[in-house]
């Protein structure tokens, strides 16, 4: 958004001619014909009409010259800011053992000819665990409590056995829940069901009346997961149901004689139908069920991370500048961002980004950095009033080499990306077919 645009003059030409005639008696006494008719009137008009021309150009200021107005008077334009978006990895195929992918790991949109790649990169590392169900129970709220019907599910390993998903006369607030064995929160988890054909008789497959939640605890309780796909069209046939879930959080039921294993909890619960929707007249049953973890969601953000970028060499005085390859810049995190100073005999030397030099001691290894342009700056010396050179931050050893560790760039409104845009892997990561 443009910086809103002051006037600085706002005098027009009628003004100026009216301003200039008002001074003729002060200056110019015997100067008595102010009609337009007056030659010298004329040249007043002609002045006025330059002048006027001149007050508009002057108006005309761009943003860059305000910029640098305000930088005079130590305002600075915001740093970037970098878009979120969740990223989803999918897995080749479910793995036995946890899958870990990296903080940091990069993922972009494809680069065209006219358009260039658009970088997100992790925040935090994702850990995909293998999804285990250690129990199954039918509930049936009511009035003076619940009604729960635990399930055996190594009687699905008989043939001919099932299990019914709610009570005999289906209603809403009936759930399904499954207890799974880790946290699968943020997961894309699979369920396989072998379902009976049709015995979810009364509901369109396309459209059935239920809902899957997790447990998250306190406040949120019971949040819907985002369904991707449903194979069995509401447990009528067999398939698969895919879904995206959010963070989970483990519990144990407690209720009445009822007692349920500490676990994290997914659960299907029937909702009441919409007009024309449909509703169960008997329950569905499930002859076989298997949970698999099919990928996870994190987060990423719109940057690009570069690490050990050489800057220069120092050359021992004080206030120099070194500019970095790519901007905008990120704000910086001191634990990861910051500024290695290799003398040419010695230990390499950490230094930190501050805001600006007023607090800085003569021996503070402190920098500034321009996120907008890419300038770093060292700290300068100034001659005080007593006659001593003061040094605003160290100065590095001439000959010392400059490197900046790591800083990222990015930001924007190149990062508001459409859904489903990112979906380039910068870099191979093992068992992950895509993004």
């Amino acid at each position: 958004m443009a910086l809103p645009v002051p006037v600085l003059d706002d005098r027009r030409f009628q003004q100026i001619v009216d301003e200039a005639k008002s001074l003729i008696p002060r200056y110019c006494p015997e100067w008595t014909d102010h009609n337009v008719s007056d030659p010298g009137i004329a040249l007043i008009e002609l002045f006025a009409w330059m002048t006027d021309m001149l007050l508009y150009r002057v108006n005309q200021v761009p943003d860059k010259m305000y910029v640098k107005f305000l930088e005079l008077i130590g305002v600075t334009l915001q740093q970037p800011r970098a878009a979120v978006a969740p990223l989803t990895f999918y897995l080749s195929a479910p793995q036995p053992t946890d899958v870990v992918i990296a903080a940091g790991t990069e993922v972009a949109t494809v680069r065209t000819d006219t358009s260039p790649a658009i970088t997100f990169t992790t925040e935090q590392a994702l850990t995909i665990r293998p999804a285990g169900i250690v129990g199954a129970y039918t509930r049936r709220p009511s009035a003076s409590g619940s009604d729960w019907t635990p399930h055996d599910l190594r009687e699905l390993l008989l043939p001919g056995k099932r299990i019914p998903i709610f009570p005999a006369e289906p209603a809403p607030g009936d759930a399904f829940y499954l207890a799974l064995d880790s946290d699968l929160g943020s997961h894309v988890l699979a369920l396989v069901a072998g379902c009976e054909t049709a015995g979810g008789a009364g509901v369109d497959p396309r459209d059935p009346p239920l809902e899957w939640q997790v447990w998250q605890g306190e406040p949120a309780r019971w949040v819907t997961c985002e369904l991707e796909y449903d194979g069995t069209g509401g447990f009528n046939y067999s398939g698969e149901i895919i879904l995206h879930t959010p963070p989970m959080v483990e519990r144990e039921f407690h209720e009445g004689a009822f007692h349920a294993p500490r676990a994290f909890w997914l659960r299907c619960r029937l909702t009441e139908p919409r007009p024309g929707q449909g509703s169960y007249r008997n329950s569905p049953a499930i002859e076989r069920l298997i949970a698999q973890s099919r990928g996870g969601t994190v987060n990423g953000r719109h940057a690009a991370i570069v690490t050990d970028e050489l800057l220069g060499v120092s050359d021992g005085s004080p206030g120099q500048t070194f500019t970095v390859q790519h901007t905008p810049i990120l704000a910086l995190d001191p634990e990861r961002d910051y500024l290695a100073v290799t003398p040419p005999s010695g230990a390499v030397e950490r230094w930190t980004v501050v805001r600006d030099f007023g607090d800085s001691k003569q021996d503070d290894r402190h920098f500034t950095l321009d996120s907008m342009t890419g300038t770093l700056t060292l700290g300068p010396s100034l001659l005080q009033p007593d006659g001593k050179l003061f040094h605003f931050g160290a100065v590095p050893i001439k000959g010392s080499i400059v490197r900046m560790q790591r800083y990222q760039h990015g930001g924007g409104v190149a990062g508001n990306v459409p859904r489903g845009t990112l979906r380039v892997l910068k870099s191979a990561v093992p068992y992950v077919r895509e993004v």
